[in-house]
């Protein structure tokens, strides 16, 4: 994860995913195809969530709520750089820059709904959705490279 050099200080290129699949404790098998990724970025690009996808310190303390928790950054751009998906962030709060630079926070984890209705269309199965990405230091995942 890096807080990368732009001419904006507030600028952040957080992990969303990487292709493969891994074995979960929880959620049995989790899987991200190039399918996956094409998803998440039009989804994004075509503001199917109806709100800005968020990055906020950990995950909801509320499962599956997507609101009531406060954003360090708001999502600006999904790119592909090989195997993973990055989320490019503008802070809104300056502290999340420095946390990130400081190795404060190590790792990244997104909060994605698979199989999603379009809350802003209201249209059925548009794929996989992204919603947030939470910073954290006891990952699902963890070798990016």
């Amino acid at each position: 994860m890096e807080a990368y050099n732009t001419n904006l200080s507030n600028t952040l290129q957080i992990p969303i995913a990487k292709l493969g699949a891994w074995e979960h404790p929880v959620y049995h098998y989790v899987v991200f195809t190039q399918k996956d990724f094409d998803e998440i970025k039009r989804n994004f690009e075509s503001n199917e969530a109806g709100f800005e996808p968020y990055l906020r310190y950990g995950h909801s303390r509320y499962p599956g709520a997507t609101d009531g928790e406060p954003a360090t950054a708001f999502l600006k751009n999904v790119v592909q750089e090989k195997d993973v998906l990055y989320g490019q962030f503008e802070a809104v709060d300056p502290t999340v820059v420095s946390e990130i630079k400081e190795g404060k926070y190590r790792y990244s984890s997104a909060e994605l709904t698979r199989n999603a209705h379009s809350k802003r269309m209201g249209k059925g199965n548009i794929g996989t959705l992204l919603t947030a990405v939470a910073l954290t230091n006891a990952p699902f995942y963890r070798d990016w490279e």
